[in-house]
């Protein structure tokens, strides 16, 4: 058995005089140790002084414990339910907006828009502009169909500025070639007359203008297809999308030579260019099936 000991000396004050012959001159103190007073103690009766305060210790800390993991629980409850929140008001808006870029790439116009809450004062400036921009696409469309050529040119004209703000090539290619075919319209409607025809407002000649945005159109497609060579190859989707947009771009400007060669502004080989057009959009359709 272990035994702790603690002793401590007992000692008693005494007197001595300075000089024996002379006690008025005082006397010195000194202690003197007589004997030392000692106690033991079992190790294991050491500790029972401790076993009441120990459990008092494992309470407090228990209970401590308690009160921290619910607060811990609590503050992640509100953490995650602010983030929450705060992710469907950032992404709903976007989404809404994603989905109005597609339903414009894949030109699926509607004249209504899905609606969108919350966001944020910038996302809000571009869901304004991208519902501008939905509704003169789809209006343009129903003009065009609609006989109103003025107007769907307008509406084009309009779009196409509003997406080479975005910078989105596809949306481009998309106005440029509705454009060209606004104004290869007109053309149609001015065929029997053998004076050039203007555009009252520009003073253009429309051939060229016609021109210039199925050009535009083509070369934007000619672009994409010539990726897949590079880092579209083994993306068989992309491949096949960015060549159908070619050969159907290819086919419209070759319509376009073939169906105005005798303007009187058309060039002097536009048959020879129809016909080169219309060749490459069929080449380029036989190499999409073969993907």
């Amino acid at each position: 058995e272990k035994v702790y000991i603690v002793y401590a000396p007992v000692k008693v004050r005494q007197l001595r005089p300075i000089f024996p012959s002379n006690f008025s001159e005082g006397v010195n103190t000194f202690d003197t140790q007589i004997f030392s007073v000692a106690f033991t103690i079992p190790e294991e009766n050491l500790y029972d002084f401790f076993a009441p305060l120990r459990a008092d210790v494992q309470d407090d800390i228990d209970r401590i414990s308690v009160i921290v993991i619910s607060l811990i629980v609590l503050v992640a409850a509100v953490a995650t339910f602010v983030a929450y929140h705060i992710t469907v008001d950032v992404t709903t808006p976007v989404l809404v907006l994603l989905s109005i870029v597609e339903n414009i790439n894949q030109e699926l116009l509607t004249e209504d828009i899905p609606p969108m809450k919350g966001g944020s004062r910038e996302v809000n400036a571009v869901y304004i502009s991208f519902s501008k921009l939905h509704r003169v696409m789809a209006f343009s469309n129903t003009a065009f169909f609609g006989g109103q050529l003025a107007q769907a040119y307008e509406l084009n004209t309009e779009a196409l500025a509003l997406f080479r703000k975005i910078n989105d090539r596809k949306a481009i290619g998309i106005a440029c070639n509705n454009l060209g075919n606004t104004l290869l319209a007109m053309l149609r409607e001015n065929e029997n007359s053998e004076e050039c025809c203007e555009f009252e407002e520009e003073g253009k000649c429309v051939w060229t203008m016609a021109k210039e945005c199925f050009d535009e159109t083509v070369s934007l497609a000619e672009r994409d297809w010539s990726k897949q060579v590079d880092w579209l190859r083994g993306n068989k989707a992309l491949s096949i999308e960015f060549g159908a947009r070619l050969a159907d771009r290819c086919f419209n400007r070759g319509l376009f030579y073939l169906l105005t060669s005798g303007d009187p502004c058309a060039l002097v080989e536009a048959k020879e260019l129809g016909y080169k057009d219309i060749v490459r959009a069929k080449d380029v359709d036989a190499e999409v099936r073969r993907l």
